[in-house]
């Protein structure tokens, strides 16, 4: 799975979840209800940006009333483990993080993105696991 793959997949995201709407969100309209500038949404749906800021995807999402990961799902079958998630699966590291199920299969499919032109180490990815856990706990769970 390519980088530009995924790209693509985000854009089809983007264009099929503005197509839910009833009417169906312009790109202007969804740059309006996001915050973001119209081109951002034109070149995140091209294709043609391949350094778009997570907040950005964040506010698409929240505007387009999904998540992240909504934005971000490849194709069935489309990714399989990307090599640095079966690195961290391996390491002591998984072991230490105590991973669930859920968080297993979120690792297992995510897709293979590159973090500022590398690929992540297994520490990386464990904070990462440790960070999601963080944002997902809300005051009731604790």
């Amino acid at each position: 799975m390519t980088e530009k793959r995924l790209w693509a997949a985000i854009a089809a995201n983007i264009k099929e979840r503005r197509a839910a709407f009833d009417p169906p969100l312009s790109q202007a309209g969804l740059a309006a209800k996001a915050g973001v500038h119209v081109n951002t949404v034109a070149f995140v749906e091209s294709g043609r940006t391949e350094n778009v800021r997570i907040d950005t995807l964040a506010l698409l999402a929240k505007a387009l009333e999904c998540t992240v990961e909504d934005l971000l799902k490849l194709p069935s079958g489309a990714s399989p483990i990307a090599p640095f998630v079966r690195d961290f699966l391996a390491s002591p590291l998984a072991n230490l993080a105590a991973l669930t199920p859920e968080e297993r299969r979120w690792l297992e499919t995510a897709p293979p993105i590159s973090w500022l032109g590398g690929k992540p180490d297994p520490a990386a990815i464990y904070f990462l696991v440790l960070a999601r856990r963080s944002c997902r706990t809300t005051p009731s769970d604790t």
